[in-house]
């Protein structure tokens, strides 16, 4: 029978169902962002004359320890006139001269 006039249908006056025990699903997990690989060494540093990032990678690949690598390196004759240089040797981070060529 329709409702009578001035009344509101009868599904709308209907109970509101029941929460579902579920929770809605946020779908799978996002996977992490692949991280971008740092790139190694590339052989020069910008502003070095060459002979000296031959003699770098050479000092790097002669020692396992960064300690000694650098207090060799420091010590060395010209170094310490190079601040392009020096701070190519102090650098540990990955891709770095040490990073990519310690023995």
């Amino acid at each position: 029978m329709p409702p009578r006039p001035g009344t509101a249908p009868a599904a709308a006056t209907a109970a509101p169902s029941a929460p579902s025990a579920t929770p809605p699903s946020a779908g799978p997990p996002s996977a992490p962002a692949p991280s971008t690989p740092v790139a190694a060494f590339s052989g020069v540093i910008d502003g070095v004359d060459q002979a000296w990032t031959d003699w770098a990678i050479g000092m790097a690949q002669a020692n396992a320890d960064f300690n000694t690598f650098i207090d060799q390196c420091m010590t060395t004759d010209g170094v310490m006139e190079l601040p392009l240089l020096q701070q190519a040797l102090m650098s540990q981070k990955p891709g770095s001269l040490w990073a990519t060529h310690h023995g």
